[in-house]
């Protein structure tokens, strides 16, 4: 569905606060596969200045980081994701 340009403005204050950096990098359409952490990863950029996905990687989530997320996650009105830790612990979520 993608996020809309004052969708991603908003994800990313969001995400910022959950890990304190305002850090973004950008991923081009293919290369959804990125686990870098500490940054703001904003995926598939659309003509209108949206993406595909904006979302971040935790390594070590705490619960007050998720509790966060998931207190915030509906003043988006796309589709939030939290998915379960990875064999390396790491967390993504976000929107899509």
């Amino acid at each position: 569905m993608g996020l809309s340009k004052s969708s991603v403005i908003k994800a990313k204050k969001i995400l910022s606060e959950i890990i304190e950096t305002d850090c973004i990098k950008e991923l081009p359409y293919g290369k959804w596969d990125c686990k870098d952490t500490k940054i703001i990863l904003c995926y598939d950029k659309k003509s209108d200045g949206g993406y595909e996905n904006v979302f971040i990687n935790i390594k070590d989530i705490s619960e007050d980081q998720k509790e966060y997320f998931n207190t915030r996650k509906n003043e988006i009105g796309n589709s939030s994701f939290l998915k379960e830790p990875d064999e390396n612990n790491l967390t993504a979520l976000g929107w899509f």
